[in-house]
């Protein structure tokens, strides 16, 4: 049976013993569309254990297997773990092995190679990974953050996946809504963000992060980019 997922509030309040018994049931859970609430627990309460965990979950656990997607389905199983990919964003706030992950995980080509399920949503997977790992790269509020989506932008990851990967996708919106979640975390703090992101509230400041010069240049950035691959044979 799927469960709430609790407030921010509540998992920052768990004990360590709590926090090992969250482990402990994430790891017995074998239905997928189960962990949905553990996932998000784990990701404000959890350790480097934690990080191994949903590395293997990515990575290895369900390799071959064949997932629903929600696609006339009656569950989302790949949705869980498109929150596992946004969660080691918040575990990679305080866990260099998460960053670290990220770090690799935000290329299509790495995905094409570690997403190893199938599902009825075929292509779009290793799009979405992507653009997720792009983003919770920002969720960190590292230092390096800007430094690192520049990389990625000078890169054109969005040429990768469309080549590759019929009806694959591009990533300069991911990237624009990395760099105004690392605004949102330098201007108002992490634990907000953090709390936002978890109620599904963080666009709170995208106007104003959107009026910055920093927010017209990166919109002026993407909206270049589009028109340059529209205009590509």
């Amino acid at each position: 049976m799927k469960t709430r997922i609790p407030g921010p509030e509540q998992i920052r309040s768990l004990s360590e013993m709590d926090r090992d018994a969250l482990t402990d049931i994430y790891q017995q859970t074998t239905n997928l569309a189960d962990r949905t609430a553990l996932t998000w627990a784990l990701g404000l309460a959890g350790n480097e254990q934690t990080v191994d965990l949903f590395k293997n979950t990515l990575t290895n656990e369900f390799k071959d297997r064949r997932l629903t997607s929600g696609k006339d389905e009656p569950s989302n199983e790949e949705a869980v773990l498109f929150d596992t990919v946004k969660n080691l964003g918040l575990l990679a706030a305080r866990h260099d092995s998460a960053r670290d992950f990220l770090v690799q995980s935000a290329d299509p080509e790495f995905w094409k190679t570690n997403a190893t399920w199938t599902t009825a949503g075929g292509n779009n997977t290793v799009g979405l990974l992507t653009l997720y790992s792009i983003m919770a790269l920002a969720q960190s509020g590292r230092a390096d953050v800007p430094d690192q989506l520049n990389t990625l932008a000078g890169r054109e990851l969005l040429g990768l996946t469309p080549k590759n990967v019929a009806g694959g996708m591009t990533f300069e919106g991911s990237l624009v809504q990395a760099v105004y979640f690392d605004y949102y975390i330098k201007n108002h703090g992490l634990e907000k963000f953090q709390d936002d992101f978890v109620k599904q509230r963080q666009g709170t400041h995208w106007l104003e992060w959107a009026e910055t010069e920093e927010g017209r240049q990166w919109q002026a950035w993407a909206g270049e980019m589009a028109r340059k691959r529209l205009a590509t044979p």
